[in-house]
């Protein structure tokens, strides 16, 4: 059976992005009689003199980064994440790139199934004709329609939209999402959807374990912070109750130097090796990303979620979903009082396992029910 995984997959710098991707296809590969693909795809090419350009930029910038010192800084830091390597030795991609829709449909053929998601793909709102394809309007007729663990990013779907998502809906055979705002979007619509993990739980630790560098020989917190600022959390607070000597950080897609929130950290520029090892040999995690909780939770680590504020919070629902399906809600750090306590009580995994084993055979069952796998 040949599968077509449409999802986000063209991140230099979002972790949870590319390892999202990586854990569906490599699970639907460990199947029998399964090739599953992510399809590249971009919705528009750019112009040969535009790829020309940045291609000269980047050159001039390495050869001379005083020209423009802040981008020079973001290449610098694109290359040392080395997220192509990792995909190109990790990820099972189509062997082109597609552009727009009607490469696509000349393209995707071979596909007996077509599957979307996981990640934020059905964030991109259908008042832009070009984001249908996020709901497979394209190859053909024959071809089975699923989403696996599909997110709106929304807690509802605004109601001039609704009767487009109806009609996209209406195409899929069977719909999983991530979120139970999902599950509520999708009713709304008249269509059945089911809540699921997230594709990185699919995956047993023993699947990550080999990308696991050498540990480091002092204790340390990790700090994976996105999407805050300075005065969005009490960080002199959460400084002053952390035990370790070493602070270890790693920023999210985009930010410079003068982003750094938290004074007396060493950040890097991770790849997704070092990424995962700074989780799997902290003594603490505190992050504000979904993915940083995943990770903490599959290296069985003690962590503390900082709920997102502003434009940001509609995020918090996929955590929250999270913690309550495995009864870890005490890891949210709503105020400064509690800061202190979280960190010196520890997550007794032998309670949570069950619970996640529960809900990751209930999502390992949708996909072998609807892929017809024993």
């Amino acid at each position: 059976m040949e599968i077509g995984i449409f999802t986000f997959w063209s991140s230099k710098d979002n972790y949870g992005q590319i390892l999202q991707s990586f854990a569906l296809q490599y699970f639907l590969n460990l199947q029998e009689n399964i090739n599953a693909e992510v399809i590249r795809y971009y919705s528009t090419k750019e112009s040969l003199l535009t790829r020309l350009k940045t291609s000269i930029k980047q050159i001039l910038l390495r050869i001379c980064p005083i020209i423009d010192r802040r981008l020079a800084l973001k290449y610098n830091k694109i290359q040392e994440r080395s997220f192509d390597t990792f995909k190109c030795k990790y990820i099972n991609y189509s062997k082109s790139i597609y552009y727009g829709r009607n490469e696509l449909n000349k393209n995707v053929q071979k596909y007996d199934v077509l599957i979307a998601g996981s990640d934020q793909v059905w964030s991109m709102m259908l008042d832009n004709p070009q984001n249908s394809v996020y709901f497979l309007d394209f190859g053909n007729r024959k071809q089975k329609r699923i989403s696996y663990a599909a997110s709106f990013g929304l807690r509802t779907y605004p109601k001039e939209l609704k009767e487009k998502l109806k009609i996209q809906l209406a195409r899929f055979s069977a719909i999983s999402v991530r979120e139970k705002d999902g599950v509520s979007i999708c009713n709304d619509c008249g269509c059945t959807a089911i809540q699921v993990f997230d594709p990185t739980l699919l995956l047993d630790k023993e699947v990550y374990l080999p990308f696991i560098l050498s540990s480091r020989k002092e204790p340390y917190t990790f700090l994976y912070i996105l999407n805050v600022s300075k005065d969005d959390v009490f960080w002199n607070k959460i400084r002053f109750c952390i035990k370790t000597n070493k602070i270890l950080g790693t920023t999210a897609s985009g930010y410079t130097s003068d982003q750094v929130i938290l004074d007396g950290v060493e950040y890097e520029n991770s790849t997704i090796h070092q990424w995962m090892s700074n989780i799997a040999y902290a003594d603490t995690v505190i992050t504000t990303s979904f993915h940083g909780v995943v990770f903490s939770i599959i290296f069985q680590k003690d962590f503390i979620f900082i709920p997102l504020k502003g434009k940001y919070a509609q995020s918090n629902n996929r955590v929250f979903d999270l913690l309550s399906k495995i009864e870890l809600e005490n890891r949210i750090l709503f105020n400064d009082s509690s800061i202190e306590c979280l960190l010196q009580n520890k997550i007794d995994y032998s309670v949570v396992e069950p619970k996640l084993k529960s809900f990751r055979n209930k999502s390992i069952e949708f996909l072998k029910e609807q892929l017809l796998i024993k």
